[in-house]
């Protein structure tokens, strides 16, 4: 196989609102490998358990990791932690508009 360059880490995330403020969320972070060890630490400091740790492609470089969550808990430290997660890849932010300035700290 080639190689190729990450700018980003992939997220699919199903978030769904089970009331009272609470959440369950589950989904998966593609991730280079050097970001994994930090990224994984901090879903679980967030309470967002990892189920599931894999590669698809053995000759692809760099290597792709896909990082499987689940959690259920308040909706608000979910989406924070779900950040923190993003914030230790090398993910290129998005640029946020001025309606949409607002974002979780």
């Amino acid at each position: 196989m080639g190689s190729f360059t990450v700018r980003w880490a992939w997220l699919l995330s199903d978030f769904q609102p089970i009331g009272n403020g609470q959440a369950a969320i589950a989904g998966d972070l593609a991730l280079a490998g050097e970001e994994v060890e930090a990224a994984v630490q901090a879903l679980r400091v967030n309470g967002i358990e990892t189920t599931a740790l894999h590669s698809h492609m053995l000759d692809v470089q760099p290597t792709l990791f896909y990082v499987h969550f689940w959690a259920t808990d308040d909706a608000l430290k979910l989406a924070k932690g779900l950040r923190n997660a993003l914030d230790k890849t090398n993910s290129v932010k998005p640029a946020m508009s001025a309606k949409n300035s607002q974002t979780p700290q």
